[in-house]
């Protein structure tokens, strides 16, 4: 299993389909994904990145997979994590599951995240639990493995994404 290298279009795309809370609605003009994919290029699943408040340093996850295999790709989450603690300088990433989702609850817990509160009805007739994880509480987790090298050094020479949409080439 590898990061992908697609273009986050596609990703947001593939992610969108498969998220029904979307209800055939695409992700926000400025959001970004990282996906995971198998070692022949199938997609395994996605990590979209949006609502940004860099105000208040906060960044929403939403993440759907095809495949179980993809919650093994430990460098990719990593990657994620980085991603939101360190290129979005969040405190804290957050997201909303719905409660029906007993599947997508135990991902959120076994990624670290702590249920914060559940919103009656926010998805229609079902409630939505919404789910944080701090950057210290990451980091504290991770250490003495500190952030960058292996962040940095796998995104050398390709598109990086900055939190605002826009992209350039990592040196």
């Amino acid at each position: 299993m590898k990061l992908s290298q697609r273009p986050y279009p596609d990703l947001l795309a593939w992610a969108a389909v498969r998220i029904a809370e979307l209800h055939g609605q695409s992700f926000p003009e400025n959001a970004t994904a990282m996906g995971v994919e198998s070692e022949d290029g199938e997609i395994l699943g996605v990590v979209a990145f949006h609502s940004w408040e860099p105000w208040n340093g906060t960044i929403e996850v939403s993440a759907v997979s095809e495949d179980a295999r993809w919650l093994l790709a430990r460098k990719a989450w990593a990657a994620m994590f980085e991603y939101a603690f360190i290129t979005c300088d969040c405190q804290k990433i957050w997201s909303r599951t719905p409660l029906k989702n007993k599947r997508a609850l135990r991902f959120v817990k076994a990624l670290g995240f702590t249920i914060e509160a559940i919103l009656p009805r926010q998805f229609g007739s079902d409630d939505a639990v919404i789910s944080h994880r701090f950057r210290e509480e990451y980091y504290s987790s991770v250490a003495p493995n500190l952030p960058g090298s292996d962040f940095r050094n796998s995104l050398e020479g390709h598109a990086v994404i900055s939190c605002d949409g826009s992209s350039s080439v990592a040196a």
